[in-house]
Parts: structure tokens; sequence; C-alpha cells
């Protein structure tokens, strides 16, 4: 019986510094599929494991990706389920692009992200719009909205962040920060602070060492509204 307690509490040791390890290769963007394949034992992968690996996955190997999904059952993760899938729908879509096209989705992307640093938010919005019009892909619809909303026009940006939103793919949890600033800025205290913890709970749930952490700018009584 002592060996059988000395075996069971080896096991468990073994699978939490096992899932230990990964995580930590998770937080320093290190893991990649050479690695994964060759490190890992996905028996011991725990299921919040294998939701960070599989988003981590869902544009650079889908295969790999997919796997890792089939193999979560657990209803906790439904809503972050429909997210990778989503972000993998987003990469298909990408990648039955003809050439012409990938072309000027890169280049949306690229030059579109530059005018948005650059505060040039006309030439982002035409070149993103552009983007959008060849394309047909819905991450579009995300920058556009984010175009709109630094130039401050919110029911516009709304609009387009909400379509990306119903999308639902790897950038909802930018967007939901977006949706929460509009709230915010409209007063609806109750809504923004929904938008932003849905935000971090799905960073966390996806993300890696970069989470969001949301710092509520409202009248000292937000905290007393019920989420």
């Amino acid at each position: 019986m002592k060996k059988n307690n000395s075996i069971n509490n080896y096991i468990k040791i073994k699978d939490k510094l096992y899932n230990a390890n990964i995580k930590n290769l998770l937080d320093t963007n290190q893991m990649d599929t050479e690695l994964f394949n060759s490190l890992t034992n996905k028996d011991l992968l725990s299921d919040e494991n294998k939701i960070k690996l599989a988003m981590l996955f869902a544009k650079q190997d889908i295969e790999t990706s997919e796997i890792l999904l089939n193999e979560l059952y657990d209803y906790r993760f439904s809503k972050e389920i429909r997210i990778i899938k989503r972000t993998i729908l987003g990469q298909k879509i990408y990648d039955e692009l003809n050439e012409k096209q990938k072309r000027v989705y890169l280049l949306a992307i690229k030059y579109g992200r530059q005018f948005l640093n650059e505060s040039d938010f006309e030439s982002a919005y035409d070149i993103f719009s552009l983007g959008k019009a060849k394309t047909k892909h819905p991450v579009f619809n995300y920058y556009i909205g984010k175009t709109l909303y630094k130039q401050g026009r919110y029911k516009s940006a709304k609009y387009y962040l909400t379509k990306y939103r119903e999308f639902g793919g790897e950038k909802t949890m930018k967007t939901l920060l977006y949706l929460g600033a509009i709230a915010e800025k409209r007063g609806n205290y109750k809504e923004t602070i929904k938008l932003y913890d849905r935000a971090n709970q799905l960073e966390e749930a996806l993300g890696n060492s970069n989470h969001y952490v949301i710092k509520y700018n409202m009248p000292r009584g937000y905290q007393k509204i019920k989420k």
C-alpha cells in the first residue's frame, strides 16, 4: 500500500511539474510545433494548457490545434473553443485566397497598421476598406472598427467591431476592449465592466504572458454596479 501511495504521489508531482513546464514555454513564447511534438505527452496536459496550446497553434499548425480541441470536452471552455475554431477558420479563409488576394491582404495589414501608428486615420481606413473589399476577410472589420474608434467615430466603430465580434476570431479580446471603451465613453459603466471583464477572462484562458490589465476609469460609484 505504501508503495502504491508513493507511485501515486510521484504521478501527481510529475503531472504538476509537466504542466508548469508547458505554461513556462507558453509564457515565454518559445513553444513551436517541433518543440511541442518532441516534448509533449498530451495525456499529461491539463485542459487549461490544451486550450492555450490550441490557440497558439490555430494559425501556425491547424492540424495540431484541431487535435487538441478534439480532446476537450469541458463545457467550461465552450466560448474559448469557439474563438479558437473561428481563428482556425480565419486562417483557412486566408489560405484559400489566390496569390493576388494574399498580397493585398498582407499589404493592407502592414500599411494600415503603419498609418494607424502615424495617426493617419483616413489612409488607414481607406487601405483596410480596400483589403476587406478585395479579400472579404472578416479581420478587416476589426481593423476598420479600430480605425473609426481612433477617429472618435464611435457609432460606426461599434458597428464594425460588433460584426467582428459576431465572427469571433483571434481579435475578439481586443474587440471587447474597444467596445468596452465605447460603452465607457457613453457612460454605460455596467456594460463596460461586463466587456472588460470578459476580455480579461478570455485572455487569461487563451493568452500567454501578455494578459490585459484593465483599469477602470469611472466614477467611484461604479464599484457598486452589479456585474
